[in-house]
């Protein structure tokens, strides 16, 4: 028996929905739960054996994962045809039809993570999710789409996991940017404890084509087990051309029929010696996946807090040095005393935590709360809440990140799902400062009171600006702990790389200039969330802000 699930289909409505599982020969579509399909070993094509090696385990799951375009869709429909007995000559295609993207191998061509199931006719149930490709050229947005649909379906589907196949491609010499992001969210998306379950197939090749340099890998990874693999399945079609065609005569057929056996029965080798390893690892629970993916997007919402914050900072500190200016010109005394006074009681902005999920807006200068709380279920893409959140209107799904919000009028690419909300808060001048101010007995004391005031203003900035930072230190450090990588900073470095990487390819295909200034601001606020980690205490900006305020207010 196989099964296919397609968990996350944002799009589907209702508990069922008509899927199509497709091959060589036809289609089969069944109504089951949401993208689920079946296919029944009953039937008396699927009642043959295995023709791997049978493992002692009697359930395996495997989360097949990597760069867009490398293969892994064809990897696991190879292991679907292998695991229901299928010879070299009775290779089929079998993919989830409604989960294809129909673009190009740049962009995933695998739109949801697609979950299969697969009963052999010795009992043994293999568990395969096939996931979205990372690096998408779509954008940094559709690769955080594609994470939470991977980690939902595990979530939903997979509470333990016999390993993780990395699926690279073996003919390039080292990581390009793509693949070494790709590598990077890997390594930021599992807890240390699964290290050991982590295995690599390099697809196009063998022994004597393998170009792949494995130092090149992240340290973490280096020890990893490798296998190599030319897939068959990426022969059957052209043979079955060539070997219909009246120009193709018998001796040529032998020849593309022991080429692509021989190619089968390697492939068959390969894949014992990794199904082999895998029916030797320990099975690791699922939970501290989640945990992870977690604490990563709670990490965002606090330095998009932190970011505003700084915002905020630079805005004061501007305002503070135009008042200390006017406080020591004679001529503008007077209406600095009252700028301070009116400084110091301003309404101000602030981010606060919320238990409930809302769509709120992060444009520059905008502190909308578009839509408190939103019983939407939490979404990581601009897109999907341009698609579906109520802050959009009625869009019957067919809204994206160009929606436009009814409430503040900004793009759903401005717009996050956060456990925050915008408040905004009253000022009201310390008491001291205010009886300092009635009692003083000329305005020179007023002036030199105001003064004093301001440096406890900034002195206060930069201790606020470092709690935030401890906040965001100790969510960072519970992430390294757990994740493969401990690296949050050099995940985000490798943001920033691969931004850099499709910058370069857009501007080589002539692309408008408003592309490339999104590309540029997407650059940009990465760098600055980079900034926020960074430093000799993290914050470095935000101490240098602090020290340049107080010497700007000072009595010269």
């Amino acid at each position: 028996m196989t099964e296919l699930r397609s968990p996350l289909n944002s799009k589907s409505k209702g508990s069922t929905a008509i899927t199509e599982l497709t091959n060589a020969t036809g289609t089969l579509a069944i109504e089951t739960p949401s993208n689920f399909c079946d296919l029944s070993e009953s039937e008396p094509e699927l009642r043959q054996r295995s023709v791997l090696d049978a493992t002692r385990k009697r359930l395996i799951t495997i989360l097949i994962i990597g760069e867009t375009g490398c293969g892994k869709t064809s990897l696991m429909s190879l292991l679907v045809n292998l695991f229901r007995g299928h010879g070299p000559l009775e290779l089929q295609e079998w993919h989830n039809k409604s989960a294809e993207s129909g673009l190009s191998k740049h962009q995933s061509q695998t739109t949801t993570a697609t979950f299969y199931t697969i009963t052999t006719k010795s009992g043994l149930k293999i568990q395969l999710l096939d996931t979205p490709g990372l690096a998408d050229t779509r954008g940094i947005d559709q690769d955080n789409k594609h994470k939470a649909e991977i980690n939902g379906a595990i979530k939903e589907y997979v509470t333990s996991i016999d390993a993780v196949l990395i699926i690279a491609n073996g003919t390039v010499p080292r990581l390009t940017a793509a693949t070494n992001y790709t590598l990077s969210v890997i390594t930021s998306m599992f807890p240390r404890s699964i290290i050991d379950n982590i295995g690599f197939i390099f697809t196009n090749s063998d022994l004597l084509t393998l170009n792949f340099d494995p130092e090149s890998l992240p340290v973490e990874l280096r020890e990893s087990k490798r296998w190599l693999l030319q897939n068959p399945l990426a022969m059957i079609g052209k043979y079955r051309y060539w070997s219909q065609s009246p120009n193709v005569d018998a001796k040529q057929v032998k020849k593309l029929t022991n080429q692509l056996t021989t190619s089968y029965d390697e492939s068959v080798d390969t894949l014992n010696e990794w199904l082999k390893w895998v029916d030797e690892r320990q099975v690791q629970p699922t939970k501290e996946i989640d945990r992870l993916y977690n604490i990563s997007m709670n990490i965002e919402a606090h330095i998009e807090a932190a970011l505003l914050s700084l915002t905020h900072s630079s805005d004061e500190r501007a305002r503070y040095r135009r008042i200390s200016e006017n406080l020591q010109n004679a001529k503008k005394q007077r209406k600095a005393l009252d700028d301070f006074i009116a400084q110091e009681t301003a309404p101000v902005w602030e981010r606060e935590s919320s238990a409930k999920v809302n769509t709120i807006c992060i444009a520059s200068n905008c502190y909308g709360n578009c839509h408190t709380p939103c019983r939407m279920p939490f979404q990581n893409d601009p897109a999907d809440l341009g698609c579906w959140c109520l802050a959009f209107g009625e869009s019957d799904g067919d809204g994206d990140a160009s929606s436009k919000c009814l409430k503040c009028g900004h793009l759903a690419q401005d717009h996050r799902h956060y456990h925050h909300i915008n408040i905004r808060k009253p000022r009201e001048m310390s008491q001291d400062t205010r009886t300092k101010l009635s009692n003083a007995t000329s305005e020179q004391e007023q002036l030199e009171i105001a003064m004093q005031a301001a440096n406890q203003k900034i002195k206060k900035l930069g201790q606020d600006a470092a709690q935030t930072q401890k906040t965001i230190r100790s969510l960072v450090n519970d992430f390294n702990e757990l994740s493969i990588s401990q690296n949050f900073a050099g995940h985000l470095r490798s943001v920033i790389q691969v931004l850099e990487l499709r910058r370069k390819e857009l501007e080589s295909k002539g692309s408008t200039d408003s592309d490339l200034q999104l590309i540029d601001e997407s650059i940009e606020k990465f760098k600055k969330k980079l900034d926020v980690l960074t430093g000799p205490w993290g914050m470095s900006s935000v101490a240098t802000l602090a020290k340049s305020l107080v010497a700007s207010l000072s009595w010269k």
